[in-house]
């Protein structure tokens, strides 16, 4: 499998950093949802700490997801979607860029 994109499937960079993404979200909602074992008179650098982590990880992320977008073609989709939907991406991929 080529690691970048073609016009006909995406490459194993875009899949990967897919995955690490939800891997990430699932390492931040894990840690939301442990925070109330810890007292909070506790250790300062404790279960916070690991999800500020996370977050900055998912951050890094987002950008090497969009280095991978901007690097190949995104292939299409098949049948095409309605102009909103198409319009709602393009916006929402412009403001994850900006």
């Amino acid at each position: 499998m080529n690691w970048k994109n073609t016009a006909s499937r995406y490459g194993s960079l875009s899949i990967g950093i897919h995955w690490l993404m939800l891997l990430l979200f699932i390492a931040v909602y894990g840690c939301i949802e442990l925070r109330s074992f810890y007292p909070k008179a506790g250790h300062p650098r404790g279960i916070e700490d690991l999800a500020l982590h996370a977050r900055h990880a998912g951050f890094f992320a987002d950008l090497a997801a969009s280095a991978a977008r901007l690097s190949g073609p995104a292939p299409g989709i098949r049948p095409e979607p309605p102009a909103w939907q198409q319009l709602s991406a393009k916006l929402i991929i412009w403001r994850s860029m900006y």
